[in-house]
């Protein structure tokens, strides 16, 4: 990997348990755009604050997208592990929703 991407992952142990909510990590330079595309009648801030908010996942083309509600928390730069633009969403378990999110 370059320095300077941007990666998202699954960041939690969803699958085992019977967990209902997972994690997604979204780090770099573009963590924030990307999220702010995925918002719903919200604006982005990135003020290391737990929001509740609706995002719209693209579907496959000429499918309506679907809205899903989630919880973000932002981490700036230098103030997160990595020194990198953070933001974690927590999304309910669900693998085609997981894929959605990182296509």
């Amino acid at each position: 990997m370059r320095t300077g991407d941007s990666i998202a992952a699954i960041a939690s142990d969803h699958a085992d348990h019977g967990a209902t909510h997972a994690c997604i990590r979204i780090s770099g330079p573009d963590a924030f755009d990307a999220v702010a595309r995925l918002l719903v009648g919200a604006t982005f801030e990135p003020d290391r604050r737990i929001r509740r908010v609706v995002l719209e996942i693209p579907t496959h083309a000429g499918d309506a997208a679907i809205t899903l509600p989630a919880w973000i928390i932002t981490y700036k730069t230098p103030a997160s592990f990595t020194g990198e633009d953070v933001v974690e969403l927590m999304v309910a378990t669900n693998d085609f929703l997981l894929d959605r999110l990182l296509a």
